[in-house]
């Protein structure tokens, strides 16, 4: 997205705001407007000026890359969700008579919009992406509160605007940058918010209004659980019950895919990565293949519950980074990871039970999480979604003959859950490794040669400690194949 020259003040905004929303009725066949052309939202803008949302100026253009003001995007919303009732309202610098005072009395009748703390409401300020997404949460009637914003640049947000912005990125309405920023101060263009508004009518199950795109479709969707469809990402799909599956990388488009001409056979849908977001959702589709499609007709695949968590170093610093997960008993098809901001994440997982186990930090460096929860029906029934660090458990790799190994690994697996493996890295004769409480065993010793050496060392953790030796022997041998 492009941010680019606002509009003037004065005469030329109070022109703008005219031309730029138009009732249907109003509306006769014309050209489009000469500037659109290349322009990434040029379907979607036309679309809007075919059913009449929108209006370009009188000299041909449409200025997509204009910032929008807050009185120009009321007069939008009330257009495209068909609002007409109003009522008094009370802002400052809002007088009877202006252009927008009696946008601004449906707006008020329709609950999505608020002033600032002066009492003001700024009409011909720029409207802010953190504003729009509060905004759309008031459309929607959407509950924020739980909802995490994921981006580096959101941490020093306002309270207020957090979680719409992760309300509006998780659901699809909006985007972020590659860069994994939000920019929530950055100004709104005219073409984003058109593009915007036109994903949230699109969205609604049942809501005021109509979407400029049809609400029919030929291809497979993607939603939220609450209808909304799923933004822009790919979706894994493998094949099941044979020795060499077939599978398939499809992308997803505002929620929408194509099934490709697959084998016959019976599939699942393992998860999805968003382009943006990078947050990854487990899933538990199945579908048959027959004569190279679908059995059943589209798919309409719905995403599994989000659940907010967080993580923490054993100093109590927020984490940041990719914490790797897998469901129980594992599956190398299910291993996932979700992206973690000052120390807080939200995972989407169907019902199950789970292994966070490690966390790649933004420096690099790998930490061993290892710890293991349950969810169903939305909650997390067994375990926990607040992660800490584990104190880390430190020991000396030493030969038969008493000297210091030069490098290494440590195989360590759970007593009591074999599928919860840990790897310690051995330097210099020395490793530490962090371990939730619970009972172990260390397994093997695995040489840079890749020979296994032996142990078969118990050893219980409670509260972090308790390892109960501090020098391992290895065997003379290794063992043999």
């Amino acid at each position: 997205m492009k941010y680019c020259v606002g509009l003037k003040t004065g005469v030329a905004l109070l022109l703008a705001a005219q031309l730029f929303i138009m009732p249907a009725a109003g509306i006769q066949a014309a050209a489009a407007p000469s500037d659109l052309g290349g322009h990434w939202a040029n379907a979607t803008i036309t679309a809007w000026l075919e059913r009449g949302l929108v209006s370009g100026d009188p000299d041909g253009r449409f200025r997509p890359d204009d910032k929008i003001t807050r009185a120009e995007l009321v007069k939008l919303v009330n257009r495209a969700f068909g609002y007409t009732q109003t009522r008094e309202i009370h802002f400052t610098d809002a007088v009877s008579g202006q252009w927008y005072y009696p946008e601004l009395q449906i707006a008020g009748a329709a609950g999505y919009i608020q002033g600032y703390a002066d009492g003001s409401f700024g009409p011909n300020r720029p409207v802010s992406r953190q504003e729009l997404a509060v905004m759309l949460g008031k459309l929607l009637k959407v509950e924020t509160k739980d909802y995490i914003a994921e981006f580096s640049d959101t941490v020093s947000s306002p309270a207020w605007s957090k979680p719409s912005i992760a309300m509006a990125t998780v659901n699809g309405l909006m985007g972020g940058y590659p860069d994994g920023t939000f920019k929530p101060a950055e100004s709104l263009t005219r073409a984003e918010a058109v593009v915007i508004l036109d994903r949230t009518l699109s969205g609604i199950s049942g809501g005021t209004g109509t979407s400029a795109a049809s609400a029919e479709s030929d291809r497979s969707t993607f939603t939220y659980a609450n209808g909304l469809r799923m933004g822009n990402g790919r979706l894994a799909i493998f094949q099941q019950g044979v020795d060499h599956p077939s599978s398939a990388t499809v992308p997803v488009e505002n929620g929408e895919f194509t099934v490709p001409a697959l084998t016959d056979g019976t599939y699942r849908v393992e998860f999805f990565v968003g382009d943006v977001s990078k947050v990854n959702q487990l899933l538990n589709y199945t579908f048959t293949m027959k004569d190279g499609v679908p059995a059943g007709g589209l798919l309409h695949v719905v995403a599994p519950p989000k659940y907010a968590g967080s993580f923490h170093f054993s100093d109590g610093a927020a984490a940041n980074g990719m914490l790797s997960l897998t469901n129980l008993p594992g599956d190398y098809h299910k291993v996932y990871s979700v992206p973690v901001v000052a120390g807080r994440f939200a995972v989407y997982l169907p019902d199950g039970e789970y292994l966070a186990y490690s966390l790649l930090g933004a420096d690099g460096k790998t930490t061993s999480v290892a710890n293991n929860f349950v969810v169903a029906g939305g909650q997390v029934t067994s375990g926990t979604l607040e992660m800490k660090q584990a104190l880390g458990l430190t020991g000396k790799v030493v030969k038969a003959d008493g000297t210091p190994v030069a490098k290494g690994s440590l195989e360590i697996r759970s007593s009591v859950k074999s599928s919860e493996i840990h790897v310690a890295e051995v330097k210099d004769g020395r490793f530490t490794i962090p371990l939730p409480d619970g009972s172990y065993n260390v397994t093997y010793y695995i040489s840079p040669e890749n020979e296994y050496y032996p142990m078969n060392l118990h050893f219980e953790v409670k509260d972090g400690v308790s390892w109960g030796f501090t020098e391992l022997h290895l065997p003379a041998e290794p063992k043999k194949n």
